[in-house]
Order: structure tokens, then C-alpha cells, then sequence
């Protein structure tokens, strides 16, 4: 807390310091914000000398409050662009996922397939005879393969893109 108008401008300077650490990452939000706070209630305490260099001091905190809302404001924007992103790009692997563990195209062929091998008790001629249920188990996975490479893919494009925007936002620090 501030105990008269020069620890005031002091404090300032100090928040003018602790913004530019915490937007490269070197030091604490939390510590910009708390000093904001305690600067504000120090401003309707403390009496300058003169109305003009109340306002001063008063305009240089509102700049820099401003400044930090405004990197606030972007950081926010960004989360929300990348949680929307990221939920987009989940959802699109999932249903992707589940089509690979559920394309089946041939469900009910299948099923009387298998009810007529454990009828069928010479299984030597099921298997003479049973080509063509091998050569749909045959596309089944490769569609099944097809569906968890796209899974895949777009999980590495995503991750990239989120790097990306982790860059930008840390450029804009």
C-alpha cells in the first residue's frame, strides 16, 4: 500500500514492469493483477499536489490498465478459438474412431454366415465355400484402417496447428 503520491507513481512504474515480465512469460499474472487492484484502492486514499498531476498519474494507470485488458481480451479470444478448435477436431476423431470399430456393411450377411458354420458340420467345405465372406472381412478392415489413418491425420494436424497458435500467442507477447 501506498503512503503518499510518489509511492503511488512508484507503484506504477512497478506495474509498468511486472506487465512487460508477465507477458514474456517471466513473470506472474497474478501478481499484475493483484498490484492493479491495490494501485485503484491506493488512488482514492492518497491526495497529490495538484489536480493535474492527479490526473496524470491517473491517466498513465488507465493506459496501462488498458493495455492489460487488451492482452487479456487476446489471451481469451485465443483460449476460446483453441477449445473450440480442439472440441471441433475430438469430435471429428471420435465419430472417425467409431466408424473404424463399427463399419460393418455386411452385419446380417455376416450373421447367417456365422450361423451356418455351427450348423455346418464338415467345415473343410464351409471353407472352400466361404471366400466371399473373407474377401468383405478383407475390405471391412481396410475401411476400418482407412477411417483410423484419417483419425490419425487429422490428430497430427491438429496438434500442429495448435503448436501454431501457442507461437502466435506467445509472439504477441
Amino acid at each position: 500500500m501506498a503512503s503518499n503520491y510518489k509511492a503511488l507513481d512508484q507503484q506504477i512504474e512497478q506495474l509498468i514492469i511486472l506487465f512487460r515480465s508477465a507477458k514474456t512469460g517471466e513473470g506472474r499474472w497474478s501478481e499484475v493483477w493483484s498490484l492493479k487492484r491495490q494501485i485503484y484502492t491506493d488512488f482514492r486514499e492518497i491526495k497529490y499536489p495538484t489536480g493535474q498531476e492527479r490526473s496524470q498519474a491517473w491517466e498513465r494507470y488507465r493506459e496501462i490498465v488498458d493495455e492489460i485488458q487488451q492482452q487479456r481480451d487476446e489471451a481469451d479470444r485465443l483460449r476460446a478459438e483453441r477449445k473450440a478448435f480442439s472440441s471441433a477436431r475430438l469430435n471429428e476423431i471420435e465419430t472417425l474412431i467409431n466408424k473404424a470399430l463399427h463399419y460393418d456393411p455386411f452385419a446380417m450377411e455376416f450373421g447367417v454366415f456365422a450361423i451356418g458354420f455351427a450348423l455346418i458340420p464338415n467345415l473343410i467345405s464351409v471353407a472352400t465355400t466361404g471366400d466371399d465372406l473373407f474377401s468383405k472381412q478383407l475390405d471391412i478392415l481396410r475401411t476400418r484402417s482407412s477411417y483410423l489413418r484419417d483419425a490419425r491425420e487429422l490428430l497430427s494436424k491438429a496438434k500442429t496447428y495448435l503448436k501454431e497458435m501457442t507461437r502466435t500467442r506467445l509472439s504477441l507477447n
